[in-house]
């Protein structure tokens, strides 16, 4: 695959567990804690998604590439679409490149497709009878941006819900750096339980 990079643009509005929420879990009766415990929640979601390569909540990234993917006439369809990580997708913004001039163009949006039927992978590529543009050979000449995640909180899957406030309670329970034991192995093994990728066999 192309090597990219990738930033966060925009981040999410609201969290997929509330503060309400986590203070049932960690049976916390004083609002006195509020800020901190709506700090974990974002650590917790944010830490979930790098580990997981998924985005849980709305949110806008910029991928940005050396180069578009260049297919051979045998190979399959597959290789002229670029992946995009952190699924699952709702739209592709803008496809932005810089032609041989140097100049920065728009790839119009009419002449590419985007693949997102799945929450675990997504791609986007030329449509028929379209081919990606000519760039000039530089770092970053080609950036994707495109909105990724789930659009409500009542919408990700429980799993990651129920992890982010496993991991908020272990949190607010162990401030500091915590010697690793019975504890923390049992934390460690449940919420990796919980979240594990599935292993998905590819298509093509």
């Amino acid at each position: 695959m192309n090597q990219y990079r990738l930033k966060r643009t925009v981040q999410p509005t609201s969290e997929p567990v509330t503060v309400a929420e986590a203070y049932s879990h960690c049976r916390i009766d004083s609002n006195a804690e509020e800020a901190y415990v709506s700090g974990l929640i974002s650590v917790a979601r944010e830490w979930l998604e790098d580990r997981n390569n998924t985005t849980l909540l709305t949110t806008t990234w910029a991928m940005s590439l050396n180069r578009f993917p260049v297919r051979n006439s045998s190979d399959s369809l597959d290789r002229n679409r670029i992946e995009l990580p952190r699924c699952p997708v709702q739209t592709v913004t803008s496809i932005q490149y810089v032609d041989e001039n140097g100049d920065t163009q728009t790839f119009d949006s009419g002449s590419y497709s985007l693949d997102s039927a799945s929450n675990h992978c997504a791609s986007v590529g030329p449509i028929y009878d379209e081919e990606w543009p000519d760039i000039r050979e530089q770092v970053g000449a080609v950036t994707v941006s495109y909105v990724a995640g789930y659009t409500l909180a009542a919408n990700v899957p429980a799993k990651y819900r129920h992890a982010i406030k496993l991991l908020v309670g272990h949190w607010y329970e162990n401030r500091e750096t915590s010697l690793t034991g019975t504890i923390s192995k049992e934390l460690e093994f449940t919420v990796t339980a919980l979240v594990e990728p599935t292993n998905l066999s590819s298509i093509g």
